[in-house]
């Protein structure tokens, strides 16, 4: 097969123009892209929720004991895709535990944004005093009533 050079119709996101560009190969073989694992990125800087000193919880965390310091807090970041209808709710009594500062961000913070994008949802969750708590949060659409089937998060905090 002779390599000649081509000229392909690419579409540029920037300005949903296509634009002229050269390609010295030919295929008839379309790429797929292979999916990727997800992953959570750090909470920025300037980040009201960005600490140094903090214990960062996800859904891995999900029915595990965690133990806090009186005065320290930990952050919740769970996958979440508000434009569905869906979100992260606590389902739990704030006796020992107070949850603060809750906010949603999409997956590529620094990318465009983008209607219907998923991301996460973080939350800090302060203590108020010594004991335990099980801190219970539920995935659904706050019109609908609680199901079994909605994706759970269950840990056991103590406060020392």
């Amino acid at each position: 097969m002779n390599n000649l050079p081509i000229s392909v119709p690419v579409l540029n996101t920037a300005s949903a123009v296509p634009e002229e560009k050269e390609n010295t190969v030919a295929t008839n073989t379309p790429t797929v892209t292979q999916p990727q694992a997800l992953e959570i990125p750090a909470l920025q800087e300037d980040s009201p929720l960005s600490d140094t000193d903090q214990q960062i919880w996800t859904i891995d965390h999900h029915e595990t004991n965690q133990i806090l310091k009186h005065g320290e807090h930990a952050i919740l970041t769970l996958n979440s895709n508000p434009s569905t209808g869906y979100s992260w709710h606590v389902k739990s009594e704030h006796k020992i535990l107070e949850i603060k500062d809750k906010r949603y961000r999409q997956h590529a913070p620094h990318a465009p944004k983008i209607v219907g994008a998923p991301g996460f949802q973080s939350m800090r969750i302060h203590t108020k005093e010594k004991g335990n708590e099980k801190l219970h949060l539920i995935y659904k659409r706050a019109w609908c009533a609680d199901s079994e089937n909605d994706k759970q998060m269950t840990l056991n905090v103590e406060v020392v």
